[in-house]
């Protein structure tokens, strides 16, 4: 019958955009938890843009609902095919997307 054969799931979430000098061309791995979110940490430049994608294509993606610039240490709720995300600071920042809710929830180190 031959070896088992290990099913991985193809669902993964990326940030892409002009974060860390890329210019829309990288895709930033998320790391999944067990609560149902994916996190990134970014060092991040006032100014950049990004947003975030399922499986590297833009068939699902969230982004920005309108709001100038993401708030921080707040829940905020991303649209799907949003405007891009932009921080007022820059800094390093833990980034936490549930894509069920969705939800995102923005804290600086």
């Amino acid at each position: 019958m031959g070896d088992p054969v290990e099913v991985v799931s193809a669902n993964y979430w990326y940030a892409i955009g002009t974060i860390n000098g890329s210019s829309w061309d990288i895709d930033y791995p998320m790391t999944y938890n067990d609560n149902g979110e994916w996190k990134i940490t970014l060092t991040y430049t006032a100014g950049q843009e990004f947003k975030f994608r399922k499986n590297k294509d833009w068939a699902t993606q969230f982004g920005n609902n309108g709001t100038a610039t993401l708030p921080i240490e707040a829940n905020y709720t991303p649209v799907a095919g949003g405007e891009n995300f932009v921080l007022a600071e820059s800094g390093t920042y833990d980034i936490y997307l549930t894509p069920a809710t969705p939800k995102i929830w923005v804290v600086k180190q």
